[in-house]
């Protein structure tokens, strides 16, 4: 069994090796007989993971980290404007940002509630009307919800 360690080259043109070294010399210690648990001990890492080093060794010739697919966090959705209003408010409190959370998630579920009546065949209020209702929700100049006036063209 021939063993690759990549090499990488830094900022200042000089080599090293990738973390996963480690990982290969494991690998090597399991193939010239050693157990997977013992190795495992040697290294000090968890079995399985030495189990699982070699078995991805053996079955795509590396032992390099697997990528990661990102993951969405709950705030994902509101990060730009939990950024603006950090601008706007740097000393603004978790509980200021919870309150403004919480009415956009009112927003939110006013407009699904709007549109889903509006796919029942309901009258529904005009795109223009609740953008001006919704952009003007927390400001001194706040607009009641608008009455639904217009009826879907089917």
């Amino acid at each position: 069994m021939v063993f690759v360690i990549p090499l990488v080259i830094d900022s200042q043109g000089s080599f090293y090796h990738d973390d996963f070294t480690g990982r290969i010399r494991l690998v090597q210690k399991v193939a010239k007989g050693m157990s997977c648990r013992r190795a495992a001990a040697h290294f000090e890492v968890s079995p399985s993971s030495a189990m699982r080093f070699t078995y991805q060794y053996e079955t795509e010739g590396s032992v390099a980290p697997k990528v990661r697919k990102p993951y969405k966090r709950r705030l994902d959705p509101y990060s730009d404007d939990l950024l603006n209003w950090i601008e706007e408010t740097p000393d603004m409190t978790l509980q200021e940002i919870s309150e403004r959370l919480e009415v956009q998630r009112w927003q939110v579920e006013q407009i699904r509630k709007a549109k889903a009546k509006a796919d029942s065949g309901g009258k529904f209020v005009g795109s223009e009307d609740m953008s001006a209702w919704a952009n003007s929700l927390g400001s001194d100049d706040e607009i009641p919800l608008p009455e639904a006036n217009l009826k879907r063209n089917d």
